[in-house]
């Protein structure tokens, strides 16, 4: 495990040194950083931006951009002008709905997709889903079948970094506490999940 200073000048620093650790260690962590959470009664949800104006971000989605990137910049753009734990929340609950939708039973429709089934083309799809709403992420979360194929919206997980570059100037280093990346929702996939 690298090692991290005690002390740091700035919050930057502190996410400059996070940012060098492997992933089992960022892992650990952030297990014990919930563990931390719970004893002092910190939930989960506190973390996370509220539903409704999560939701209200992602109806700023500009459909009628042909590149996802472009679609994105109204999020962008709106989140710019939030302080900067309103965009780690961002981050948060979009991690977290990811992370729902991270099971077998959501594979399935993407079995059939014609540019193959992997780790990354299921993350973009779960991103689709999330990107298309409220109510389209509800009903793909309610019956797995609907999970959307043959597209993606991988931009969506940029749109807190950039917005975070754009308010600041800097890098973003923020690590949301639960894991988006797929197979890792060890309550669904069970013993298949991976560890770190």
């Amino acid at each position: 495990m690298a090692s991290i200073p005690l002390k740091f000048q700035s919050i930057e620093e502190l996410l400059g040194n996070l940012h060098q650790l492997d992933n089992s260690t960022l892992n650990y962590l952030a297990a014990l950083l919930k563990k931390l959470q719970q004893e002092r009664g910190i939930s989960e949800e506190n973390l996370m931006l509220e539903e409704e104006k999560f939701w209200a971000l992602i109806a700023l989605i500009d459909w009628k951009q042909k590149k996802t990137t472009q679609a994105v910049q109204p999020i962008v753009t709106a989140l710019a002008t939030e302080n900067e734990a309103i965009i780690y929340k961002f981050s948060e609950r979009l991690a977290y709905l990811l992370h729902q939708l991270d099971g077998p039973a959501y594979t399935k429709a993407l079995e059939t997709n014609e540019l193959g089934f992997s780790a990354d083309t299921f993350l973009y799809a779960r991103c689709l889903a999330v990107a298309k709403g409220e109510k389209f992420y509800k009903k793909v979360l309610n019956k797995p079948k609907n999970m959307p194929v043959r597209e993606d919206f991988e931009a969506l997980l940029y749109v807190a970094e950039e917005a975070y570059q754009q308010k600041t100037g800097k890098p973003y280093q923020y690590v949301p506490t639960i894991n988006y990346e797929s197979f890792f929702n060890q309550k669904l996939w069970g013993e298949q999940a991976i560890v770190l």
